[in-house]
């Protein structure tokens, strides 16, 4: 590993956290949605 591969390496670990977070956030958000539709389907 040579020091001209080492910014273009902690960019892409920065972007891959980055879509981490992205997915993190939003799988919760889906699974309450999921929840909350199946109870909804139940009430009626």
């Amino acid at each position: 590993m040579t020091a001209a591969d080492f910014p273009s390496n902690t960019r892409r670990v920065q972007k891959t956290s980055l879509q981490g977070k992205m997915e993190t956030t939003v799988v919760p958000i889906r699974f309450v949605l999921v929840i909350v539709g199946l109870y909804r389907y139940k009430l009626h």
